[in-house]
């Protein structure tokens, strides 16, 4: 009964959502904006990245350190070839501990490899994609967060964006429009 109420009730949300005209407006003004526009591109911070010969964790501690809860993982020619969150990495970490093995822990963690750990692909969003696009990509997909390329056949790692950065668009350009 409760799971019938809350899918009714966010039902219910999702279409009057559509119909608001401020929903109107948000995606209105997503579709005008590019990841190009001199204030987006502000808003993409320069990320972290790993390579695949790199210590996880090494990998680990600079996730960490750099409080972003996604990290790039890039070739030689700095093209996108994977990502990892914190979570998938805690989870090997914690996969690792559990093992029942005589070597330390301790030895066994810093032989592991970014490659070993086997990133997988991210979802990744383009300097051409318009702000409508990124966030669209961002709801299908439950994530906060996403990795910027140069173009999807390149991959070249440009950062990171995050749906606070797209909102935060939104607003500055709407209080600029009213000044």
């Amino acid at each position: 009964v409760v799971l019938l109420a809350a899918s009714a009730g966010y039902a219910r949300s999702a279409i009057m959502a559509d119909k608001l005209p401020i929903s109107k407006l948000f995606k209105a003004e997503l579709q005008n904006r590019s990841m190009q526009s001199p204030s987006v591109t502000t808003k993409v911070r320069s990320g972290i990245q790993a390579r695949m010969e790199d210590n996880i964790i090494r990998t680990l501690a600079n996730l960490i350190s750099s409080r972003l809860p996604l990290i790039a993982v890039v070739d030689e020619q700095n093209k996108v070839i994977g990502a990892f969150n914190g979570h998938e990495l805690a989870q090997l970490l914690l996969a690792e501990l559990d093992k029942n093995e005589e070597k330390p822990f301790e030895e066994r963690v810093k032989i592991i490899s970014v490659k070993d750990a086997s990133p997988k692909m991210p979802v990744v969003a383009t300097t051409k994609n318009n702000l409508k696009e990124v966030w669209d990509l961002m709801i299908k997909h439950q994530i906060t967060k996403m990795i910027v390329v140069d173009n999807e056949t390149d991959m070249k790692f440009i950062g990171t964006v995050d749906m606070l950065d797209i909102i935060g668009e939104i607003i500055s350009n709407g209080e600029d429009k009213h000044q």
